[in-house]
């Protein structure tokens, strides 16, 4: 099973840079990353998107030594597979992921013949139609073209009602140096006679292409240039010799009209196991949960 992204040490880079501690935990032959996250009147937690735990003793007992030592609230772990912990002098708690719980992954493995045959069919036609309408897909990484994408992102999120990150954020993903020549962010754009119709951010690690973010101009949506550009970024990802394209989260009753979108280009359903913390300060920990429901 290969490692994500999220536990890269590019990913820990970009996370610095973001304003978060990372630190990595050695346990066993194992190792993992976390990240602090801040919380109001100084305090924090910890939090390790999607480890691959193959001895949870370890893992765990590493995790609460460390907590211990740091004054963390809890440690918010979310894991790439399922695993069990037979004995725990803390409590655990069912938590929400931060991450996507399910997405849909295409095997790349597969003739683009067979990629088009999959698609639902009414993708297939948006794809041809695209081409039709002469749009061109290009790669960026230079600062104009993040400036671009958010520009296009922040009219995404005010129609689609999404949470944005700063545009730094982006600038990091986008920007920050790769430790090995596997890993890299890139930013696919879709135009038309020169204007940004969409537009996405796509990580290229360890054999995975994934679908970070997207953006689209609603006022170009008859050009179905979103469908072409995701065609042509699998075709990227295969040229690269990725053997998956991670359409990176859907949730029918949240995001419907998404769901749909990335349903229709194939590919299987995965879902990742529930979030769960280790609560290292009860007291505090149930304060935490009373603001965050009242806030709700």
């Amino acid at each position: 099973m290969n490692s994500s992204f999220l536990q890269s040490r590019a990913w820990a880079e970009i996370q610095k840079r973001d304003g978060r501690e990372a630190h990595r935990l050695q346990f066993g032959d194992e190792e993992c990353n976390f990240f602090r996250h801040r919380l109001p009147f100084g305090f924090y937690y910890y939090y390790a998107p999607r480890p691959i735990i193959r001895n949870p003793e370890k893992f765990f007992a590493s995790v609460t030594k460390f907590g211990e030592s740091t004054g963390a609230i809890f440690f918010r772990i979310e894991p790439e597979s399922e695993f069990r912990i037979q004995t725990s002098g803390f409590r655990i708690v069912s938590a929400l992921n931060l991450q996507p719980r399910e997405t849909v992954l295409i095997d790349l493995s597969k003739s683009d013949k067979e990629l088009l045959s999959e698609m639902h069919p009414k993708t297939r036609y948006n794809v041809r139609l695209a081409e039709k309408h002469s749009i061109v897909i290009s790669k960026e990484k230079s600062g104009g073209a993040v400036s671009n994408f958010y520009k296009l992102l922040r009219q995404t999120a005010g129609r689609d009602r999404f949470h944005l990150h700063p545009q730094s954020h982006y600038q990091n993903l986008v920007i920050t140096f790769s430790y090995s020549a596997e890993y890299e962010n890139v930013i696919f754009e879709a135009t038309h006679d020169g204007q940004l119709a969409a537009a996405a951010i796509v990580n290229f690690y360890g054999g995975t292409a994934t679908y970070l973010h997207g953006a689209s101009d609603y006022s170009l949506r008859h050009l179905m240039a979103p469908y072409l550009l995701h065609w042509k970024i699998i075709q990227a990802a295969k040229s690269r010799g990725c053997q998956t394209y991670d359409l990176w989260g859907i949730d029918e009753a949240r995001w419907p009209g998404v769901t749909r979108f990335k349903m229709g280009f194939g590919g299987e359903k995965k879902i990742f196991p529930a979030a769960f913390d280790i609560v290292l300060r009860p007291f505090w920990y149930r304060l935490y949960i009373l603001i965050r429901r009242f806030r709700r």
